[in-house]
């Protein structure tokens, strides 16, 4: 049987992807390989099929692949599936009695399977390793191999076994498979693994078919509401799984992904479960079936849920916490769309997240004090015997119930697991083996050393190096989430790939691209065009709209006085808050007060819609869990085309009075300043409020045109206009710096001349009647 019909045969495809024949063809020739192909590409094929065609070369030889994976749900996903293609292939791990495990191990040894399936820890017993020796290992495969690398996501204390047992095996022909390792991590799996002459298979991490989103949402509650909203648009009026695609939403921890999970039942006709490493392995198999079958459409998850899930047609996947890595990010938002079709991964970002992950950091942190309290545990451990144990450590050893250990501790899992791998490295532990106790392969059958302080020390400066590269990953997950650039092209480079752009299948590339591509249409209609003067541009904002440009324009004026402050500070700016907050500082800015008919919590919730559409955004100055709000690129060209700008938060804003706080214009209490019922000026202010343009104005009412910016000049004065609407904030900086410095210096501000005498000729008396008015305002001058 040739090749090619044996891909059609078992497979049914009548040809390889991209990149799976070139990988298939250094295995076939003996060549170790390191493939990184994206999630869904088919890495899985590529082994499988290698050990198919190898497994014909041995021809009478009991020739076997051996399979190293990390997830026992992964590895009933692959061997299940093998089954139903008429290939032989099992699993050994804990969920196995032990007499079905020897049963398993005696097949393997005689040639029964094509395909063994084993976890790491399984490397931890010699006599399993020793069992090897008298296996003909065609292929060793290494799935999810960046668990290997300290530098990768998801680094596993255990897959560092891995090098030294495939030595003792001989070193057999090696294949490595992830989706997700920068070229750091690959050269990390590469020396790690010794396989100098390997050959690289990296097929590119683009993958057209997805729209990768960033919605802001600050707090659970706007959290919830978002996703609710992205829940019906997928989902519309469905009340059932029948016919219904997938969703997957990633939780940061197991309370959350429960509570998510019982929110979304409340609230979403669908039915939706939720997955944890924390529940029973028999819940956690019925919800992973029926997830895979597509009788469950909806499951929010911690990061355990994924691997092995090999459902086609999952359609959006939602993270509600900012991961810690771009690659763990990557890797689980490629979980949408393997069919190749158009789907959706969203990020949901609040920047209390950032602290949560710096949380996790510090929880798996290690010193060497905490090292040594350890080693006193593993001490006070009584020494056992092994008769129900297959551990060669025999009786020198102790037994450790690792799950028990980690609990009296107080530690995480991993920070328990680091700890023991650092004690091994450090040669304080020694043949630590995973053994069956009863059983229970949650235990460890070790011998203990003795103690070495500077062994100790330099395995605690390695912590120490892990801990600041992830955080590291933190920042560019962090500056993923608040980028105001494509969000593809930030995790295409982060991986190293810079190959040329490829038509999307996707209905958009990233939130980014398609609100710029929105805004190209108003940029050409803008300014530049020179179609429309400025005040006319103005003119046609309403109240609302002009407030949001308050809002953009604040935060600019802020940052360029050097003042980097959040949400609550520039809401209490323009709201006039006379908290003790605001500072002379805040009360010196141009914006203090201008919005003081609204309330803080409006103003608030005008950012927050600012922020979830792109105008601003939140940084965390001198990588610290502090959040500023700053402008975006986004933010500077809508001041500078005078967008006009929706706001739910700002939704009755034009029916408003349209004065300010009586603070911001220095006015006594009560006294309430007045365009005057019935006035001339008045008049004009009705015009303009409808939309007018000054010049339309002086038409209307067949008046002067400098008569109508007289009256614009009062009404600015009396706070109820505002200047920013007819002048630019470089020109009113500029004549307000020329009025300070003509007060200083003691010279007459009633007369217009000699001001405009001190200016550049560009700036109209026009423009200084207007200024002056707010100058006056705001001065009591």
């Amino acid at each position: 049987m040739n090749q090619n019909s044996l891909l059609q045969q078992y497979f049914g495809f009548h040809s390889f992807r991209t990149g799976q024949e070139e990988a298939v063809g250094h295995i076939l020739s003996g060549c170790d390989t390191l493939v990184i192909m994206p999630t869904g590409a088919g890495k899985s094929l590529i082994y499988q099929y290698a050990a198919l065609v190898l497994r014909q070369r041995a021809k009478d030889r009991a020739a076997v692949t051996l399979v190293i994976s990390p997830l026992i749900a992964l590895m009933k996903d692959q061997v299940d599936s093998l089954q139903a293609l008429g290939i032989s292939a099992t699993y050994i791990n804990s969920t196995v009695s032990p007499a079905e495990q020897r049963q398993r191990s005696a097949a393997m040894l005689e040639g029964g399977y094509r395909l063994v399936y084993v976890a790491p820890e399984r490397l931890r017993r010699s006599s399993f390793v020793e069992a090897l020796k008298s296996v003909d290992i065609q292929l060793l495969v290494i799935d999810e191999a960046h668990c290997i690398s300290s530098w990768g996501h998801d680094f596993r204390p255990d897959y560092r076994r891995i090098a030294g047992a495939r030595k003792e095996l001989g070193s057999p022909l090696t294949v490595a498979l992830t989706a997700t390792a920068t070229t750091l991590v690959q050269d990390d799996i590469v020396q790690l693994l010794d396989m100098p002459e390997v050959k690289r298979v990296v097929t590119g991490f683009n993958r057209p078919n997805l729209s990768f989103e960033v919605l802001y949402a600050s707090g659970a509650h706007a959290k919830q509401q978002e996703l609710i909203l992205l829940l019906q648009e997928q989902f519309g009026t469905k009340r059932d799984n029948t016919g219904v695609e997938a969703c997957i939403i990633y939780a940061a921890t197991r309370k959350e992904a429960e509570e998510v999970s019982s929110f979304v039942g409340r609230n979403l006709s669908i039915p939706c479960a939720y997955y944890h490493a924390g529940m029973a392995v028999e819940q956690r198999e019925r919800i992973q079936n029926a997830f895979s079958t597509g009788s469950l459409a909806i499951v929010v998850a911690t990061n355990a849920f994924g691997m092995g899930i090999d459902r086609q047609d999952v359609r959006l996947v939602v993270h509600y916490n900012l991961p810690g890595t771009l690659e763990a990010y990557y890797q689980e938002a490629g979980r949408a769309g393997r069919d190749g079709r158009p789907s959706r991964a969203v990020l949901l970002f609040s920047p209390q997240d950032r602290s949560l992950q710096n949380f996790f950091i510090r929880q798996n942190s290690i010193t060497s004090g905490q090292l040594y309290q350890l080693f006193q545990r593993l001490e006070s451990l009584p020494v056992e015997g092994s008769e129900n144990s297959e551990s060669s450590a025999g009786g020198r050893g102790r037994l450790c119930r690792v799950p028990e250990l980690g609990r009296s501790m107080g530690w995480e899992p991993q920070k328990l697991r680091l700890a023991l791998a650092h004690l091994e490295k450090a040669g304080i532990l020694e043949n630590a083996e995973f053994a069956l106790f009863g059983g229970e392969e949650g235990a460890l059958h070790l011998v203990l050393g003795d103690w070495h302080e500077e062994s100790a020390k330099a395995g605690i400066r390695q912590v120490e190096e892990y801990n600041s590269h992830r955080k590291s990953q933190l920042e560019q997950m962090s500056h993923y989430a608040q980028a105001d650039s494509c969000r593809r092209a930030i995790l295409l480079s982060y991986f190293s790939d810079y190959s040329k752009a490829v038509e999307l299948s996707a209905d958009r590339c990233c939130d980014y691209c398609f609100r710029q591509g929105l805004r190209e249409g108003l940029r050409r209609k803008g300014p530049a065009a020179g179609a429309e003067p400025e005040a006319n541009l103005i003119s046609r904002l309403s109240r609302s709209e002009r407030a949001a440009l308050i809002v953009l324009d604040s935060v600019r004026q802020l940052a360029e006085n050097g003042i980097r402050v959040g949400r609550q500070r520039i809401a209490q700016m323009l709201s006039g808050s006379n908290s003790q907050k605001m500072t002379a500082g805040f009360r010196a800015q141009r914006y203090y007060g201008r919005l003081g008919v609204l309330t803080g919590k409006q103003i608030e919730g005008a950012i927050n819609g600012l922020l979830q559409s792109g105008y601003l955004q939140h940084r965390n100055p001198e990588n610290t869990d502090a959040t500023i709000i700053a402008l975006t690129r986004q933010g500077s060209e809508a001041l500078e085309l005078r967008e006009a700008i929706s706001l739910k938060a700002f939704d009755g804003v034009d029916g408003l009075p349209t004065q300010t706080t009586q603070a911001s214009r220095g006015l006594p209490a009560g006294q309430t300043a007045s365009a005057g019922k019935g006035s001339t000026t008045a008049e004009t202010l009705r015009l303009l409020e409808s939309g007018l343009s000054p010049e339309e104005v002086a038409r209307e009412r067949d008046l002067n045109v400098r008569t109508i910016s007289s009256h614009i000049g009062s009404l600015i004065e009396q706070g109820r206009l505002d200047p920013d609407d007819y002048v630019s904030p470089e020109v009113r900086e500029r004549v307000e710096k020329c009025l300070r410095q003509m007060k200083e210096n003691g010279s007459d501000l009633s007369r217009l001349k000699p001001i405009k005498d001190t200016l550049s000729p560009s700036i109209s008396y026009d423009e200084i009647k207007f200024v002056l008015g707010a100058w006056r305002r705001e001065n009591g001058a």
